[in-house]
């Protein structure tokens, strides 16, 4: 997993932003981690539509368009469920 990733725990809080602008902002609680070696591991350990996809094959396309295989095997896969926080 990529190296600012690799602190991450259960119970950390995240903030994402909106692109390009990044003037909307959501926070998050990490509710659990999941690694793994590979994205088919990630995407098989789980009903697929929980990713929100109904095909695995389009889903690892998308996401190998992002993070590369050879990033895969050299960082591994985290799995990060979150949990919105309401302010």
């Amino acid at each position: 997993m990529m190296k600012k990733r690799q602190k991450l725990n259960v119970n950390d809080m995240i903030i994402f932003s909106c692109l390009p602008e990044l003037t909307e902002k959501i926070k998050c609680r990490v509710a659990d981690l999941f690694h793994y070696q590979t994205f088919r591991e990630l995407f098989d350990s789980f009903p697929i539509n929980r990713f929100g996809y109904d095909d695995e094959d389009e889903l690892l396309s998308l996401t190998y368009s992002i993070y590369t295989p050879n990033q895969e095997k050299k960082y591994g896969v985290l799995g990060i469920e979150v949990e919105l926080i309401e302010e």
